[in-house]
């Protein structure tokens, strides 16, 4: 081991010999080539080098804080190693639990996973995109733009060009063509922030509207739901926090089961009382978002200013849209 003394670092540093980021890295490489004298020794070689660059981050606001009533300065450098040791430790400890319940998670759900990935339609899959810019269109402009005196969904209707729209085709067939319009309006409108480029461009053909103003239109209420789909992704983590302690705390209580002797029924309570809220908590969360307690859509009072219509009117479209189960 070798010999060096660190007791004189704080009288240097004050009479301006050296500056605390030299004080620093002689402390740095002091810990570097006397790793047995902070328990080191035994850990593997990523282990120190984790310990090393800690001490380089909170080296200088550390030696700043030495006050020298409270002991010798290599009392206070031990024992801040080793605490830097238990936060490397802990650090560890919760990513290789992490990791362990990922792959258990990946074990026990991939038959589910690979018989939802085999019927993916890849020639139809595409994501949500984040907004793009877009011209604002005025309510007045796209209402001009839906009241044709002509229903052209009439002519979408008698055409057998595209037999993926025969299922749409038959749905709408019971309604009558300015029924059949307006729900196929409000539906798009409904799923602004789901709904693809290609759907608004069909919608567009089949209902005579100009493109760009419908995709424009689209686009205005995507950026308004902005923050719901934050206030969604925020309930998101805490449902995957949840469930995430609620899988450590149920591995830690059958590890208490098979281990009985190491601990005592206080600690075992204690880990039944975190393993009961988290499960709770995880259950409360997953049934809000399968509820759709934030769904990222615009409301009917918006569907119907942007439509020059009533609440109650667009409630009817979308519920005969339910009734006949004509979906996007």
């Amino acid at each position: 081991m070798e010999q060096f003394d660190l007791n004189k670092i704080p009288e240097q540093i004050n009479s301006g010999e050296i500056s605390r980021s030299c004080a620093v890295h002689q402390l740095a490489m002091f810990l570097s080539k006397n790793p047995a004298l902070f328990g080191l020794n035994k850990k593997d070689e990523d282990f120190k080098s984790e310990v090393i660059l800690l001490f380089l981050e909170k080296g200088e606001a550390t030696i700043e804080l030495y006050n020298p009533n409270y002991g010798t300065f290599f009392t206070y450098f031990f024992c801040f190693i080793k605490s830097l040791t238990n936060s490397v430790k802990r650090s560890r400890a919760a990513k290789e639990v992490q990791e362990y319940h990922s792959i258990s998670e990946s074990i026990t759900g991939y038959d589910q996973k690979e018989e939802r990935y085999s019927k993916i339609d890849y020639k139809e899959f595409e994501m949500p995109k984040a907004p793009l810019s877009y011209k604002p269109v005025s309510p007045e402009a796209f209402q001009i733009a839906c009241k044709e005196s002509q229903y052209n969904i009439s002519d979408f209707l008698e055409k057998d060009d595209d037999e993926s729209l025969d299922h749409l085709k038959e749905k709408l067939q019971m309604l009558s063509p300015s029924m059949a319009e307006r729900i196929l309006i409000v539906l798009a409108l409904k799923s602004a922030y789901y709904i693809s480029d290609r759907q608004i461009k069909t919608i567009s053909e089949i209902c005579k509207l100009n493109s760009d103003e419908f995709q424009n239109t689209i686009q205005q209420l995507k950026q308004e739901l902005i923050y719901r789909e934050a206030n969604k992704m925020n309930l998101e983590l805490r449902r995957n926090k949840a469930y995430y302690h609620h899988k450590k705390y149920k591995s830690r209580l059958e590890w208490t089961k098979l281990n009985r002797d190491d601990f005592s029924e206080q600690e075992r309570l204690a880990l039944i009382t975190k393993y009961n809220r988290q499960t709770e908590n995880w259950i409360k969360l997953n049934a809000q978002l399968k509820k759709g307690i934030i769904n990222i859509r615009p409301t009917n009072k918006r569907i119907a200013s942007v439509l020059g219509l009533c609440e109650r009117q667009i409630s009817y479209y979308i519920r005969n849209a339910n009734i006949l189960g004509i979906e996007l």
